[in-house]
């Protein structure tokens, strides 16, 4: 299911830093966010082609690299979810995903 919107956020997301960022939330909690390194978005896209599962669970979807990789590897009725703890990332990562025509919840 790659299409020219995931193929264009991809291509985005892909001009992040590979050495990630630290954060602290409003509870005083720490995490780590680091985007996926290059050559693992095509594995993970040929692993999905290969399994062709009905769904995904992804914990810890951060800014949405590894979950548009996820779903250029979908098959028509099969839905990725997310779990990201950080809400504001996580509610960036939905915009995409909605903006995109990803079938994902969060």
């Amino acid at each position: 299911m790659r299409t020219p919107a995931i193929q264009r956020e991809i291509d985005r997301l892909e001009q992040y830093a590979k050495r990630g960022e630290s954060y602290a939330n409003a509870d005083g909690r720490h995490g780590w966010r680091n985007p996926i390194r290059s050559d693992t978005g095509s594995l993970l896209q040929s692993l999905v082609l290969a399994r062709r599962p009905a769904r995904i669970l992804e914990i810890g979807t951060a800014h949405g690299l590894s979950g548009m990789y996820l779903a250029a590897g979908l098959t028509p009725g099969a839905t990725l979810e997310t779990i990201e703890f950080h809400e504001a990332v996580a509610r960036e990562a939905q915009e995409l995903f909605t903006a995109t025509g990803v079938p994902a919840q969060g």
